[in-house]
């Protein structure tokens, strides 16, 4: 749960919090579930102790996990491993920046993406803009 893999003691709130959440979740929604959640540590890229790059440690992450979809998705997740991995890091933080804005632009701002939510206030309701 941190990047700089903290005993389980310093996160065992988290934890526990964590744990009600998924009770509360297969109370409520039918299925087979198991009874507790389980923390499993997996490599990652880890931020050294004492920098401040837990942001790009996390931006990179979501990278890494928001690939494309489709037939071309490992050639693209290939791709942007040997794009990384040959940058120096100020590059390498700049090329996590703009995917993730072109991310937005297309698939969370523009409508008809993937992910697009329109923002609906009650002056839209009252002048008629919005249907619901």
């Amino acid at each position: 749960m941190d990047s700089k893999r903290k005993e389980h003691a310093e996160w065992a709130d988290m934890a526990a919090i964590l744990q009600r959440a998924w009770k509360r979740f297969i109370n409520t929604v039918p299925g087979k579930w198991k009874p507790e959640l389980t923390f499993q540590d997996y490599p990652c890229m880890r931020q050294e102790p004492g920098n401040n790059l837990c942001g790009y440690y996390v931006c990179t992450f979501i990278r890494d996990m928001a690939c494309p979809k489709g037939g071309d998705a490992r050639i693209h997740h290939t791709r942007m491993i040997r794009l990384r991995d040959t940058l120096i890091t100020e590059d390498q933080i700049r090329a996590i920046q703009e995917e993730i804005a072109g991310f937005f632009l297309t698939e969370v701002i523009t409508p008809g993406g993937e992910h697009y939510r329109q923002i609906v206030t009650a002056e839209d309701i009252r002048r008629g803009d919005v249907v619901l």
